[in-house]
């Protein structure tokens, strides 16, 4: 937020704070690659390659500077070589949109690990629509973009009368919590019914993902 607002220059100590507790965090180590390289300070690639390393969606904006450095520095050679970063990229965010696609009872799923505050605002979301009455909220394990949760939303509602109006009913639901819910990472979100109930039994069992229960 600091450099969006006021530049690169001004979140310098602010990423020295940062990177003195947590050395490997990608989004203060490309605002620090950015700066130096902004300066044409070969000390920023480094910087750069530490970002890329720690989270893939880094890659892009930091090929972009990388190649753009040595284009300054005269070096097309290594602005080649760094395209070898996207040639990488590529399959790991395809694997994450894969893995992110679909959620079935096969998965394997830990705990959401969600802090009270976030607790207390998703039975906010919950409470606010009348026709949920339970919801689990868990993670599924994900292989690529570790670092970005993957957070699966089960929602129990009460039933309705006419099938075709509860299907209605429950994706025009789903959206109004997708729309609403802020978790940091990807969400998933399904009511409960059908094939999915499997589904559900196996979130339900997991530790700490029961939510939100509306009194009766």
């Amino acid at each position: 937020m600091l450099a969006d607002l006021d530049g690169d220059a001004a979140a310098q100590s602010t990423a020295d704070v940062i990177l003195s507790r947590e050395p490997e965090h990608a989004g203060a180590a490309f605002v620090r690659g950015r700066h130096l390289l902004a300066q044409d300070d070969a000390a920023g690639l480094p910087w750069l390659d530490r970002a890329m390393q720690r989270n893939p969606r880094f890659t892009e904006p930091c090929v972009a500077l990388i190649q753009a450095y040595h284009a300054r520095a005269g070096s097309p050679a290594r602005a080649r070589q760094s395209e070898r970063h996207l040639d990488e990229y590529q399959p790991q965010m395809a694997l994450a949109a894969r893995e992110r696609a679909v959620v079935t009872a096969k998965d394997c799923f830990v705990s959401p690990d969600l802090c009270e505050s976030a607790r207390t605002e998703l039975s906010k979301v919950f409470a606010a629509e009348p026709d949920i009455t339970r919801v689990w909220v868990t993670r599924k394990v994900v292989m690529a973009l570790p670092d970005e949760p993957m957070y699966v939303i089960a929602l129990e509602t009460r039933n309705s009368w006419w099938k075709f109006r509860r299907q209605q009913a429950s994706q025009l639901l789903v959206r109004r919590v997708l729309d609403r819910v802020e978790l940091s990472g990807y969400v998933y979100v399904f009511t409960i019914g059908g094939n999915l109930k499997s589904l559900r039994k196996k979130i339900a069992g997991m530790p700490e993902s029961l939510v939100f229960a509306r009194p009766k």
